[in-house]
């Protein structure tokens, strides 16, 4: 392993650092009609970008962009960077960096993340980040980093905490770990079928491990 031929795909919200409650207060400053909290976390079974309601707020916002301008951005980002990272990640991504290569692959764009990443002195150990600004298709930005990185879907594997995700990984052949510390709960989580639930970022280690 000592060769880092592998590459670890993390998701960031709900992975890195919980933000369900600062993107759901987001949302709901920039939705005219939002949903309730299990609602909102229904959005993330797909794409999120791909939703009746994004659609309808991308028309209702005729020069919409994925980038620093959007409304939700403008108020999620200055959210973001007051939330610590979820208990035991930053330990486990830098002993994760020792062995595999790793990326970013979110649905948040990538000025924010890369923000926070450095603020809490992690970016170093990410080699690329792929934000919604890159693509909003993370199916897409899977086989991006299938050709950065020179590497087939038997290579990477995706750890997130939505079921969206898994269902993109798995239109590219690449297989998910599920964290229960995220967007959605176990019995969501399962619906994706991931080859491994981590109750805690410390179970990370070992399960990917087993998988790789």
């Amino acid at each position: 392993m000592g060769n880092k031929t592998k590459v670890l795909l993390f998701d960031f919200d709900g992975v890195i650092v919980d933000t369900f409650r600062i993107s759901y207060e987001s949302m709901r400053k920039v939705v005219s009609n939002p949903p309730d909290e299990e609602g909102y976390r229904g959005w993330f079974e797909g794409n999120i970008y791909e939703t009746e309601e994004h659609k309808s707020f991308r028309l209702e916002n005729k020069n919409y962009k994925v980038d620093e301008s959007d409304p939700f951005f403008k108020i999620y980002t200055p959210s973001l960077m007051k939330e610590k990272p979820v208990d035991g990640i930053v330990e486990a991504i830098e002993k994760l960096h020792k062995n595999h290569r790793l990326v970013v692959v979110s649905s948040t764009i990538s000025s924010p993340i890369k923000e926070y990443l450095d603020k809490y002195n992690i970016s170093r150990y990410f080699e690329k980040i792929y934000g919604a600004d890159i693509d909003v298709n993370k199916s897409s930005k899977i086989r991006m980093v299938f050709a950065d990185f020179n590497v087939v879907p038997v290579d990477c594997l995706f750890i997130t905490d939505t079921l969206g995700d898994m269902r993109e990984a798995k239109k590219t052949g690449v297989k998910s770990i599920a964290v229960i510390w995220g967007f959605h709960k176990l019995d969501t989580l399962r619906k994706g079928n991931p080859v491994a639930i981590a109750n805690a970022p410390e179970e990370l280690l070992s399960l990917i491990d087993n998988t790789l």
